[in-house]
Order: C-alpha cells, then structure tokens, then sequence
C-alpha cells in the first residue's frame, strides 16, 4: 500500500493541468536553467506550469525563470504588473509586436 500511495504521489506531481481557460490548449515545454515549464496561451493571456521536481525552489527565481518560459514560447513580452503566481503556476498577460 505504501507503494502505491507513493507512486500516485509521484505521478500526480508530474502532471500539468491547466486552469478552464486554457483547456483544449496544446502546451509548449520549455526548459529554463534547470526549470521545465509547460506554457499555455490563450490569446493575452498566458499561463505557465512547472513540471519538474526541485527542492524548495525560490519565488524569485521561479516566477523570473517562467517569464523567460513565456516570452521564449510565445514571442511577446510578458507584462509586468500582470504576473501572478508561486513556484508551480505562473500566470500572465502578454502584449505582442504587431507584424
């Protein structure tokens, strides 16, 4: 039984599931210094989930590393009075280049 309730942990803990808005949405994974985030974008709106295991990562570090997170996948810009978040969900608003 002890197996089982730690494997379930385990799996669980590698999923990435995206809030309502971003259901149906393909992420993009992508890596940053040791940082895997999967990135979902709907619109202006963007959210990145990590989806590795580290020890006790730092606020700082995590939220900057998923920036580059979402800025990598998305091409836009990431506005900075719009991010939200911890160390496994990251949440933004992005504003992109006209083209």
């Amino acid at each position: 039984m002890r197996f089982f309730t730690v494997f379930l942990l385990i799996t669980l803990m590698a999923c990435s599931s995206p809030s309502l808005k971003f259901s149906g949405i393909s992420p993009v994974q992508v890596a940053v210094e040791g940082s895997v985030f999967d990135v979902y974008s709907n619109g202006k709106e963007v959210q990145a989930i990590r989806v590795n295991f580290q020890v006790l990562p730092s606020m700082s570090t995590t939220i900057a590393r998923a920036i580059s997170a979402i800025e990598s996948a998305t091409g836009c810009k990431v506005v900075p009075s719009s991010i939200t978040g911890d160390q496994a969900l990251v949440k933004a608003n992005i504003t992109c280049k006209d083209t």
